[in-house]
């Protein structure tokens, strides 16, 4: 959504900032060892969300800090880098 946004495709930075604001409700809802273990994925998967924490670690802070999770931006970074390193 990145690359199209950035050749001019409209309307995408709103999705992308409602996509960033779903991922920090998810990864709030990943907490504890006993739930990220639990999650299979394809390798194929893995890659894209590997591709994905990597494109946002230079923007991490523009991931909206709902007021109802208690996780800051560099948090949800580390739980999700962690995960796909595990």
């Amino acid at each position: 959504m990145r690359e199209r946004s950035a050749t001019g495709a409209q309307d995408l930075s709103k999705s992308i900032k409602k996509h960033l604001n779903d991922l920090t409700r998810l990864t709030a809802s990943l907490l504890g060892d006993e739930k990220l273990s639990a999650i299979t994925s394809s390798s194929a998967v893995k890659a894209d969300m590997h591709r994905f924490v990597i494109e946002l670690e230079p923007v991490k802070l523009t991931i909206l800090q709902n007021d109802d999770i208690s996780l800051d931006q560099n948090e949800i970074f580390e739980i999700l880098k962690n995960f796909l390193d595990g």
